[in-house]
């Protein structure tokens, strides 16, 4: 009888909870990862990379940029969301315990954006809403998979591959100079 009389209403809820359980956490999740892969882009394009322990060196930056950029387009896509949803969960706990690490052991930037000054502890809090966002979140589509959406899956390997193959030829192409002891650079500056 309410949804004869107030149709709209009945409308607006549906995308409202479409918007806030399905379209919404994947989105802003993406975004994240997407953020701060391309400040990672920037600092490692830059040469402003400390390489001071595994966690700051230029290939671990570089791994870690393609894989934020491949659980972006993963969580875009749908595909198997609820894998999506386990493997973020997996990935901010990690996240959390490398922030929480430098921030309490005094560090003033955590790099997890790149050379972008962030607070450690600004960054657990945001780990930690992340994690509280992401523990509510319950994909109602569980079965889209690489095998009953086989163009979608197409579509994303295409969309990693071009995205991801432009990121490892110019971070490979823009490793900085070094300075040999007869005064010439050597390095990758083209």
């Amino acid at each position: 009888m309410a949804t004869a009389l107030h149709p709209k209403i009945d409308h607006w809820v549906v995308w409202n909870q479409y918007i806030l359980r399905e379209g919404f956490t994947p989105l802003v999740l993406a975004a994240v990862f997407v953020i701060a892969a391309f400040h990672k882009v920037d600092q490692l394009t830059s040469g402003h990379v400390p390489e001071a322990d595994l966690w700051s060196t230029r290939a671990f930056l570089t791994s870690l940029v393609v894989f934020e950029l491949a659980l972006a387009l993963w969580l875009l896509s749908g595909l198997h969301a609820r894998s999506a949803r386990y493997a973020s969960i997996a990935v901010f706990f990690g996240f959390l315990q490398f922030v929480l690490h430098s921030a309490l052991t005094g560090e003033r930037n955590c790099h997890c954006f790149g050379e972008t000054a962030v607070h450690p502890w600004i960054m657990v809090i945001l780990d930690i809403a992340l994690l509280a966002v992401l523990m509510n979140w319950r994909p109602t589509a569980p079965g889209v998979t690489a095998w009953s959406h086989r163009i979608r899956f197409s579509f994303l390997i295409i969309l990693f591959t071009a995205t991801s193959l432009p990121v490892l030829v110019a971070l490979r192409h823009s490793a900085p100079s070094t300075l040999r002891v007869d005064g010439e650079f050597d390095g990758h500056s083209d």
